[in-house]
This record gives structure tokens, sequence and C-alpha cells, in this order.
């Protein structure tokens, strides 16, 4: 976990680094875009991990499954894999759920750095998009810059 961690966090820097040169958008930008944003869930799904080490009370609420017996643990890494995801794309599909405040705090903040980040590496891509079209207008006469 040690190492994804620090790989999840180090990569995204990387990525930054070097798309703050890039004068265009092309497929690597889009790219790295992409992977920033599922680092991000694997970074989420770490959190949840250590949590679960941390935490003396269950980390995740589980619905039933073919006996719809519901279950509360830590669960395995692929339960907090997709927790995290789901928890990123803000979906919510309920079937795992984050069973104490620690576990909904991380929820929380996946969800809002989530929505930020596209939010943010959106309007950055469509920003560098119409300024390479010439179409951003100045605000001030809204001629074409």
């Amino acid at each position: 976990f040690i190492a994804l961690l620090i790989v999840s966090i180090y990569v995204p820097i990387v990525i930054v680094r070097g798309l703050r040169t890039r004068q265009r958008v092309d497929v690597q930008l889009v790219l790295a875009a992409v992977t920033i944003y599922l680092l991000i869930g694997m970074i989420s799904a770490v959190a949840f991990s250590f949590a679960g080490l941390l935490e003396g009370d269950p980390l995740l609420h589980i619905a039933g499954t073919a006996s719809n017996e519901a279950a509360s643990g830590d669960g395995t890494f692929r339960e907090r894999v997709y927790l995290s995801f789901v928890t990123l794309a803000t979906v919510g599909y309920g079937d795992v759920t984050p069973a104490n405040g620690t576990a909904r705090a991380i929820a929380m903040l996946t969800a809002l750095v989530g929505q930020l980040y596209l939010v943010v590496a959106v309007a950055t891509a469509v920003t560098m998009v119409a300024s390479e079209r010439g179409s951003l207008a100045d605000p001030r006469t809204g001629a074409p810059e």
C-alpha cells in the first residue's frame, strides 16, 4: 500500500509538471488528465485501506449478496477501490457505503476532489482549445484576442 500511495502521489506531480509547458491540446494531454483522475481514485482506495488498519470500527457496510445478508467490515481491496471510484464519480450505488466517520470523511473528500478536478481540468482543456482556435474574447471589449 505504501508503494501504491507513493506512486499515486508522485506520478500526478510529474504529469502536472510536464503539462505546464504544453502549449496545445493533444492526445497526451487528454491521457495525462485521465491518468491523474484514475490516480485520485487509487489514492482514495489506499486512504480507505489505511483507515481500515487504524480504525477499530468496521470501515465499510456492504449490502447483501445472494443470501441478502448485509455485512460490515473493512472489505477487500477490490471493494475499497470500487467504493473509491463510485464515490469519485459521485454515482453512489449504495451497495458499499462508508460505515464510520473516518470512512465518510474520506468519501466526502474523494467526491469533492473528483468533482473539482473535473471542473478545473475540463475548464483548462476548453480554454486551451478555444485559445488555439483564436475564439477567446477579451472580457473588456468582447473582441477576439
